[in-house]
């Protein structure tokens, strides 16, 4: 049993994390934590920064799940996946539990404690630039992280 075990170690601790891996793990631990929608822009057009600011959008990161917050009260929990080896990043947003829509397809970067994401709405293309225009069925939302 000793034997096996300490094989079993050895392979798990010797074993190289590709890449690959390692980027999405870097990308994961970036987005972790709750962020505060500070600007939004949909189908080419901007919201008044005060509809913003009253609607207290954020964002919550926990593992590979993102929940919603509007004016303080929770929308809603998805499961999210990221591939950030593509240019620019990519992130799949599955629907809400209990519908059945194709998944949000989008972008995202992060810097410092600003993110952006600009995702299409179920089955539109993924966005390739972050900016969106009339009739594109985009939003790009503009995040800050929320200080402690």
């Amino acid at each position: 049993m000793q034997l096996l075990l300490s094989a079993t170690l050895t392979v798990f601790l010797t074993t190289p994390i590709s890449p690959q891996d390692a980027t999405v793990r870097r990308d994961m631990e970036l987005l972790q934590g709750t962020w505060v929608v500070v600007s939004l822009e949909e189908n080419g057009k901007a919201w008044p920064a005060e509809w913003v600011k009253k609607a207290q959008y954020s964002l919550v990161i926990k593992g590979n799940t993102l929940t919603w917050k509007t004016e303080g009260k929770i929308r809603e929990a998805r499961a999210f996946t990221i591939e950030p080896d593509k240019k620019p990043k990519a992130i799949d947003v599955a629907d809400a539990p209990g519908r059945n829509l194709k998944p949000y397809v989008g972008i995202y970067e992060v810097k410092g404690d600003t993110m952006r994401i600009c995702e299409s709405d179920p089955g539109v293309a993924r966005p390739t630039e972050f900016v969106t225009k009339c009739g594109s069925d985009l939003t790009y939302y503009v995040f800050e992280r929320a200080k402690p």
